[in-house]
């Protein structure tokens, strides 16, 4: 793992923003007071129709460390994904910075180093797709980038773009760094500073810390628990820190500092168009990573709200307005109860199938000659070729220590599909269950283990056949 060039490396904070006007200003302000100065402000508006969009462009008048970025609304995962694309140092990003030196006659790309050059071809290099070790290559020209994107002033642009993704995927910067930030809420002065600290002293891929709840409506702040007793704070790998301490139901955003570079292990992104992104992301991300390490002092208040994307997953009545993923269910469900409770299982059913590609992709022979990133993983291999099932699982030395890890974990996800009739099937659950293929015996046995404080899933024991294998 390389260090950095520079003793204080820049960290680009990511925020999306959606209907925030009440409390933008503060998270905002806790990022410009900092200790720690060398930031990259990254402000996503998600089509807000509030006044965010203006009290974001307000602060990137006064700090031009601020970036500010206007696009449709498409949810958290699209509006955390396009904060990625522009990240400082990106290709897409250099273009517009240097638009105005060069125009449209000069071009960049991102080399093998991720550094951005300029080049006698217009374009801009993406990858092909996301989640994907594969490395493909496609060439976007400066019209098509300039036909989705238009420079309104330095630091602020326009996109019609919904999905970046579906239209650019970069490989972002080597020395990048991250930590987003949820609009609601704000952060401790000195975080950043320790978490770069520890970062760069440890040489850690990620540094994870604790938070603090918020409460608005009782005004109440206490200490939060984001990952209980782990058995030590720091781990060789980012997965021998979940899969040794049993953690199967994890998720991750804002919890940390990671380096941009474990996202260009596997062309990594938020999934869009569900709820629980950050679980799949989560997972995957530290899947990826090298040395990892946590501290339980809480750099990080989270605000519980009414009106928060969780909260609102609680109403009884059909809204007049659905978000754009939700919407083209409208018709197929009788009341917003039904429909809701098929999207969350098909939410978990995605973030499970995430993790079920993953798995396969990582045991793939393709990955012996991917180089240093990947030796983790052959060692994980190796291990598990020898190391038997967690003490007291069912299906005994079938299965070993690699393989159980991504089974319980995929599976625990993948469970809750026992609580819906799949009778309609909009969005193809039962396509997704058959390509997720364990030994019946095992899925059996995830769907045993808790019938007790969950017997209702009896009624929809039908869905079992749905199962590949």
């Amino acid at each position: 793992m390389q260090y950095f060039s520079q003793p204080h490396p820049l960290v680009s904070i990511i925020i999306p923003i959606y209907n925030v006007a009440p409390y933008l200003s503060e998270c905002i302000q806790s990022v410009l007071t900092q200790s720690y100065e060398n930031l990259d402000i990254i402000l996503v508006d998600d089509g807000s129709s509030d006044e965010s969009l203006e009290i974001a462009l307000e602060f990137a008048k006064k700090d031009k460390r601020i970036f500010v970025i206007s696009k449709p609304n498409g949810g958290l995962s699209s509006a955390r994904n396009t904060g990625f694309e522009f990240i400082k140092g990106s290709a897409l990003r250099e273009f517009f910075e240097r638009q105005d030196s060069y125009e449209s006659q000069a071009t960049y790309h991102t080399t093998s180093n991720c550094h951005t050059e300029r080049s006698e071809v217009s374009h801009i290099q993406s990858l092909s797709q996301t989640h994907s070790f594969a490395k493909a290559y496609k060439s976007l020209s400066i019209q098509e980038v300039q036909t989705h994107f238009k420079k309104i002033q330095p630091n602020f642009i326009k996109s019609d773009l919904e999905r970046i993704n579906d239209f650019i995927t970069q490989e972002l910067p080597q020395d990048a760094l991250i930590h987003f930030i949820d609009s609601d809420d704000y952060i401790e002065p000195h975080c950043i500073e320790i978490c770069v600290q520890n970062l760069c002293e440890k040489d850690l891929d990620i540094f994870v810390h604790n938070w603090s709840d918020f409460d608005e409506a009782t005004k109440t702040l206490s200490k939060g628990a984001y990952m209980g007793n782990l058995k030590k704070n720091s781990y060789e790998s980012g997965l021998e820190l979940l899969s040794h301490n049993k953690i199967y139901n994890f998720f991750f955003a804002w919890q940390g500092l990671f380096r941009a570079s474990i996202l260009n292990r596997y062309s990594l992104r938020y999934t869009e168009g569900i709820y629980h992104e950050d679980h799949d992301f989560g997972t995957l991300l530290f899947a990826l990573a090298k040395r990892s390490a946590y501290s339980n002092e809480a750099l990080y208040v989270y605000r519980r709200r009414a009106g928060s994307i969780m909260n609102n997953q609680r109403d009884v009545a059909m809204p007049p307005k659905l978000p754009s993923f939700l919407e083209p269910l409208r018709g197929d469900f009788d009341s917003y109860k039904e429909m809701r409770a098929y999207f969350k299982a098909y939410c978990f059913v995605v973030v499970g199938f995430r993790l079920w590609e993953f798995y396969e992709a990582t045991l793939e022979k393709s990955l012996e000659n991917q180089g240093e990133d990947f030796a983790h993983f052959k060692q994980l291999r190796e291990r598990a070729r020898s190391a038997s099932l967690a003490k007291g699982g069912f299906c005994g030395g079938l299965c070993k220590e690699y393989e159980s890890f991504f089974g319980n974990i995929t599976l625990g996800y993948v469970m809750k599909v026992f609580k819906i009739p799949l009778d309609k099937d909009p969005m193809g659950l039962k396509t997704m269950l058959k390509q997720i293929r364990f030994k019946k015996p095992l899925v059996w046995w995830h769907f045993i283990k808790d019938l007790h404080r969950q017997p209702k899933k009896l009624l929809h024991i039908a869905n079992m056949s749905y199962f590949g294998r």
